[in-house]
């Protein structure tokens, strides 16, 4: 489905365009406007690193700086470089692309079984090993669905997104915010800005299911490895709920600000 769309009892309507990823919220009198998703928000983020800055900022000086004082390399050294730069820019590009990929199909099959359809496994093995990882894990662990691949819109703060699953837990663990992620274990495991981007990105979903009244409830990520089909998993309790929506309102007050800031400008 290219374009999904979601009424809200006020006569709003929230649409989703799936090939380009865009949002847009229609008032009750007809008015359009384009909405920024949820993980958009986070982009601020890297904007103000400024290690990765100054490394790249550095990277760029001692490179230009070697080509300018040794007299030995050539124009024709300068184009190779100017090549070596394009080529590894377009790999970069075509590995995130095969990963983007490869999560969608795996999100595709954990969306279908989630509701009730019979998994078609990826011909691709690679894939198809994290699918049938993904379900495995969610026969083991989930009781009940409560709702899945479901489009949120926050009134307030004007933001929206889809998150993976809503559930009930077996063994008496009760109901939690579930958000699928394909890729390294091991990264997850030793990066943990990673574990917090994802905590507050399902927080953000937390606070749109939360506009009509209730209490937060526990978030999940369970991740799948890209390589092994290994499964972690992390939860994020209630306990630290405040704390951790005062700094998502922090990091959308800000993007406002600097988007505010580079209009401007213009």
């Amino acid at each position: 489905m290219e374009l999904e769309k979601k009424l809200y009892p006020d006569g709003s309507m929230l649409t989703f365009h799936e090939p380009t990823h865009k949002y847009q919220h229609t008032t009750p009198e007809g008015l359009v406007t384009d909405v920024r998703s949820v993980t958009s928000h986070f982009s601020v983020l890297g904007s103000f690193n400024i290690g990765a800055m100054a490394s790249r900022k550095a990277f760029r000086t001692t490179f230009m700086e070697e080509i300018e004082l040794n007299k030995l390399y050539s124009w024709q050294y300068k184009k190779d470089v100017e090549a070596f730069i394009k080529d590894i820019s377009k790999k970069s590009a075509d590995v995130w692309t095969k990963a983007a990929e490869r999560g969608t199909a795996v999100h595709w099959v954990l969306e279908q079984y989630s509701k009730g359809i019979k998994p078609v496994y990826d011909t691709d093995e690679s894939i198809a090993k994290m699918q049938r990882a993904g379900i495995a894990w969610f026969d083991e662990n989930v009781e009940s669905v409560l709702s899945s691949e479901q489009l949120v819109y926050n009134h307030e703060h004007k933001y929206s997104g889809k998150y993976d699953l809503e559930c009930i837990l077996t063994n008496n663990r009760g109901r939690v915010l579930l958000d699928w992620k394909t890729g390294s274990v091991a990264n997850y495991k030793r990066l943990p800005d990673m574990s917090n981007k994802q905590n507050l990105q399902l927080l953000a979903y937390m606070e749109c299911i939360l506009q009509g009244g209730g209490n937060p409830f526990p978030r999940m990520v369970v991740i799948i490895d890209r390589d092994s089909g290994e499964i972690m998993t992390r939860t994020y309790g209630t306990e630290t709920y405040t704390r951790d929506k005062s700094i998502f309102l922090q990091i959308i007050n800000l993007n406002n600000y600097t988007h505010d800031f580079a209009k401007e400008w213009k």
